[in-house]
């Protein structure tokens, strides 16, 4: 079982990320939950994902002790820290992160890069390749 806190402000790609990671999770024939919280501000306002992947069905997705905590600001580090047992904080954005987190847990890397290219609408095509880009950008950073 892997359970994870994302959090950090609004605009910054978490709900997305988080996102990514279920469904990549699902693909992989694996059981998911996802609990997504935000303040009513569309930029700039309190942004938080837990996520939770299990080999088996998950009866409980609360999470009072996470594995990881994925956090793009300090806010996140002061909120959500002391109930994590490893924090990855770094100021980068979503798809960086998504690297380094990949990186960090011993995932391949390309698996995760079909999903997001699958995930984006064609209005947003042009982005695939900046995406792929900070991906790799932040796995090859750990």
């Amino acid at each position: 079982m892997l359970k994870l806190i994302i959090s950090g402000r609004g605009g910054q790609g978490i709900q997305f990320l988080a996102q990514l990671l279920a469904k990549n999770a699902i693909h992989n024939g694996l059981f998911v939950t996802l609990i997504k919280s935000y303040g009513p501000e569309a930029r700039g306002g309190f942004s938080q994902c837990s996520l939770v992947i299990d080999n088996k069905l998950i009866t409980n997705p609360i999470i009072k002790k996470s594995d990881y905590l994925l956090a793009f600001n300090k806010e996140a580090v002061d909120m959500w820290g002391s109930k994590s047992k490893n924090i990855i904080y770094y100021d980068v954005n979503n798809m960086e992160m998504l690297g380094i987190f990949i990186k960090t847990i011993g995932e391949d890397i390309e698996p995760i890069i079909e999903t997001m290219k699958a995930s984006i609408s064609s209005k947003y095509a042009d982005k695939i390749q900046a995406n792929i880009d900070n991906i790799i950008k932040g796995y090859n950073a750990v």
